[in-house]
C-alpha cells in the first residue's frame, strides 16, 4: 500500500497505522476498522510503502477500495 506520507512529514520505517473505512452518516464520519499496516520503506519525500500483514485485513481493504469507499490511515505507533 502506498501512503502519502514520507520523509517530509517525519514518517519512519516501522511506523504503524490503523486502516479504517469511512462512511458519512448524517454529515459525520463513521469509521469502521479494517486492520493495521506498517511502513516498510520510505519511497520518497512524500511517499511510503506499507505492508498489511493480516490476510483478512488485506481482503477487506481491497473490497472497500474496489467499491470506491473512502479509506483512511491514522498513525497509532511512531517508531
Amino acid at each position: 500500500v502506498l501512503l502519502n506520507v514520507g520523509k517530509n512529514s517525519g514518517a519512519k520505517v516501522g511506523d504503524k497505522f490503523v486502516i479504517e473505512s469511512v462512511e458519512m452518516i448524517e454529515n459525520q464520519k463513521y469509521p469502521t476498522k479494517i486492520g493495521l499496516l506498517e511502513i516498510v520503506n520510505l519511497a520518497g519525500e512524500n511517499l511510503s510503502e506499507a505492508f498489511i500483514s493480516d490476510k483478512k485485513s488485506i481482503a477487506l481493504f481491497k473490497k472497500k477500495k474496489k467499491k470506491g469507499k473512502l479509506v483512511e490511515c491514522t498513525l497509532i505507533n511512531k517508531n
